[in-house]
Formats: structure tokens, sequence, C-alpha cells
């Protein structure tokens, strides 16, 4: 997979497999929910389509769960 990534983006997929405990496992999502925006928005463009909005309420909601937990 690393032959068609950037290399900063191979870096960041990386990333979300690092690590062990649930401080890591929160950070690689919030990770995997940025990358997968902006490759999302960028097929969305090149196609023509919206990106829809519910993308940041979810994200939005996932991240108050985790300050919730977090506490």
């Amino acid at each position: 997979m690393d032959r068609y990534l950037e290399a900063d983006r191979w870096g960041d997929l990386l990333s979300t497999y690092a690590g062990n405990g649930y401080p890591q496992m929160w950070k690689s999502l919030f990770t995997c929910f940025e990358m997968f925006r902006q490759s999302s928005s960028a097929v969305a463009d090149i196609f023509g389509y919206p990106y829809p909005d519910y993308d940041r309420a979810i994200t939005a909601y996932t991240k108050q769960q985790y300050r919730d937990k977090s506490v």
C-alpha cells in the first residue's frame, strides 16, 4: 500500500496501528477520521458530489464521548 500513498499519508496510516492503551486508540481513531475526511472530500470534489455535513457532527460527537470518558 505504501506504493500508492504519499510518504506523509503512509506515515499517518502507520501511526494508527502503533501504541497501546486507550489514549493511543483514541488518537488513532481521530487520525483515521481526518484521513477519511480528506480522501472522501477529494473524491466527492472530483465526481461533483457534495460532502455530507454529518461527518463533522459525528466527529464532534465522538470527541465529546472521548472527553466525557477521559474525566
